[in-house]
């Protein structure tokens, strides 16, 4: 039997054609690894990413959330051109999901769902740099 090279016409194009299906599915995705599963979330229906030790624990805009094995700074990383931003040492935002900012001795982000997340001092000059 002879085995064909993956370079060869037909193979290497069945294998551009199921990496292109899998770029295409992956591209506006997060891939969240849990141990045991291996989750696909659309960036749009991500609300936060909060640390937990050297875990992260991700909440969508459905109530969901996933505990990841990565650390919020690899988070960071994946996301910083996917509009996320920084505004705690343990908290990553959406900022598509902001619906306002309120201050009461403190900066606090107001997400949708009414969720509120605290903006520390040393991130609060990057939040507002990135909305003016």
């Amino acid at each position: 039997m002879k085995v064909k090279k993956l370079n060869s016409y037909p193979a290497k194009k069945i294998w551009d054609s199921r990496k292109a299906t899998l770029n295409n599915f992956l591209k506006d995705k997060l891939v969240i690894s849990t141990g045991n599963e291996i989750h696909f979330v659309a960036f749009e229906k991500i609300l936060y990413i909060k640390a937990s030790s050297n875990y992260s624990m991700i909440y969508d805009t459905e109530g969901n959330s996933v505990l990841s094995s990565k650390t919020l700074k690899y988070y960071e990383e994946q996301l910083l051109d996917k509009g996320f931003l920084r505004v705690h040492s343990s908290t990553l935002i959406n900022m598509s999901k902001v619906k306002s900012i309120k201050r009461n001795g403190m900066y606090m982000i107001v997400l949708e769902n009414d969720i509120k997340i605290p903006v520390s001092r040393s991130y609060k000059e990057a939040l507002f740099s990135n909305l003016f």
